[in-house]
């Protein structure tokens, strides 16, 4: 991605609701199109020097652009970008973007299966994802793993529960902080990636996308590396904003 591919312009606000708690959908149209990939990210303006970095959760074809913002109130960014966006909601003003950025893109997989993880909100950057293979009719093997701290923090349910109707599909959800009545996986996501992948070459054929904070990455990879993965087979954008030596 080279600095000539960024745009920088206005968008409306066409919708901000909340998803969970926290986390909102943000529905923007720009003033002009956007050509952007399955995985890339914009940023939006917070104040005249802050900026926010997104995933888009949409199709790259979209003429109205999905985000999910999580609104952090204890961080000055996250805090002035929810309070322009529910002005800009309110009274279908403008907010100023800039983007596409990003190198954890969806290239042609062909028919070897994926392996999707995420943490939080970055099952919006995977989304995207899942979006573009739907709508190339593919046929890919997807095991999409994700990881919150509570149950409450899921959100997209009945999209997700659609999509895994098909039989190439697996969604294997993890709470960190499970109360009584989760069902499912509990702990860290390493915890459960470690009871799926054991042996020392189990890991060896992945491919796919990880998803969240470079803790949860490179902790995710550690344990996979040990278990036969090879380095960045999956991609992150993490590897380019903090990227570290794999030759070490």
């Amino acid at each position: 991605m080279t600095d000539s591919t960024i745009q920088s312009l206005r968008a409306r606000v066409l919708h901000y609701q909340p998803l969970n708690e926290d986390v909102y959908h943000l529905v923007l149209a720009p003033e002009q199109p956007i050509a952007f990939q399955p995985g890339q990210y914009i940023e939006l303006q917070a104040a005249a020097d802050q900026w926010g970095a997104f995933s888009l959760a949409c199709t790259s074809d979209a003429t109205q652009l999905e985000l999910h913002i999580q609104h952090l109130p204890h961080r000055p960014t996250s805090a002035l970008l929810h309070q322009q966006c529910l002005r800009a909601y309110e009274q279908q003003d403008w907010i100023t973007l800039r983007g596409p950025q990003g190198g954890a893109v969806l290239s042609n997989t062909g028919t070897e299966p994926l392996t999707l993880i995420a943490a939080g909100t970055g099952y919006a950057q995977i989304k995207s994802w899942l979006l573009a293979l739907e709508k190339q009719a593919s046929e890919t093997a997807i095991t999409l793993y994700w990881a919150v701290r509570t149950p409450d923090d899921f959100y997209d349910q009945q999209w997700l529960h659609n999509w895994q109707q098909a039989p190439q599909h697996q969604l294997i959800q993890v709470v960190e902080l499970a109360d009584a009545q989760w069902t499912g996986r509990s702990g860290r996501i390493t915890e459960a990636l470690a009871q799926d992948f054991i042996g020392p070459h189990s890991a060896t054929h992945l491919k796919g996308l990880i998803s969240g904070s470079p803790a949860m990455v490179y902790a995710v990879e550690d344990l996979l590396l040990e278990r036969g993965l090879s380095p960045r087979a999956l991609i992150s954008d993490v590897h380019f904003y903090a990227p570290r030596d794999y030759s070490a």
